[in-house]
């Protein structure tokens, strides 16, 4: 009996606030809060990933609070949408869609022969980015592309996919290729800066404040995709020929312009 008090003693106390039950959508696990753990933990999360907060208890332990995916509404920036088309298995499913709208998550697993929870998954991934709607009767759930007149995070694309995917011969790779080129938000503030005005490497390095490494790996990229050029050693934007390339760049230029305006 004396050695259980003893033992029940020296365990550590959680406070108040660790002793708060977690929310239903959340789930909290303990772990030794390891130098790697908090290094790993410290960084920016993407707000698409699971990990929601991190904090060290009282006693000295990592506690990991982990939001579970609840399907709810992602903000709608231009380079998460770009993400959601830089997959080959998502755009085959939205050019299937765009041939025969109306289809369950059932269908097409065994239309495009993939796992019925990846189907479903990349469905709610392109929903989330409005490149797709939802029609719910009674348990059954269709989805279909959205029409061209709605406004969305992806207000402007839906046209110019559904001419891709018509007329190009290739157009998974060609979307792919295009989409690619704004998949992270670096890319795209380099192309917004030499929109407005062309720039040696070491101006566009003071306006942006990225390393000379990382500058020449997104303007070879954006380079590759034909969004920007160089003349003797002078870095331009351009607007490239096809309709989705030309869309994104004006999509670019349209965020960079709402963003200036509500000062964020």
């Amino acid at each position: 009996m004396l050695r259980s008090c003893r033992r029940f003693a020296s365990a550590p106390l959680c406070s108040h606030r660790d002793a708060t039950p977690a929310p239903a959508s959340r789930r909290v696990r303990h772990h030794p809060a390891t130098p790697q753990i908090k290094t790993a933990l410290s960084r920016p999360q993407d707000p698409q990933g699971d990990i929601d907060t991190a904090r060290l208890t009282g006693t000295g332990t990592l506690c990991k609070v982990c939001r579970m995916d609840v399907g709810g509404p992602l903000r709608p920036t231009l380079w998460r949408t770009c993400r959601a088309l830089a997959n080959r298995t998502r755009l085959t499913i939205l050019s299937f869609l765009f041939q025969q709208p109306g289809q369950t998550v059932s269908a097409l697993s065994d239309h495009l022969k993939i796992p019925l929870p990846v189907a479903s998954q990349y469905l709610r991934a392109l929903e989330a980015r409005g490149l797709l709607q939802v029609k719910r009767v009674g348990r059954r759930v269709t989805y279909r592309p959205v029409p061209n007149t709605t406004r969305g995070p992806a207000t402007g694309l839906i046209g110019p996919l559904r001419q891709a995917f018509a007329r190009d011969s290739n157009p998974v790779r060609s979307i792919f290729r295009a989409a690619t080129a704004f998949t992270h938000p670096r890319r795209i503030l380099i192309y917004s800066v030499l929109r407005r005005r062309s720039q040696t490497l070491a101006q566009l390095r003071s306006a942006t404040r990225f390393s000379f490494r990382a500058l020449q790996r997104h303007l070879h990229k954006l380079q590759e995709r034909g969004f920007v050029k160089c003349r003797a050693g002078v870095w331009s934007g351009a607007v490239p020929r096809e309709s989705l390339s030309r869309q994104l760049a004006r999509s670019v230029i349209q965020q960079t312009r709402a963003a200036r305006a509500t000062g964020t």
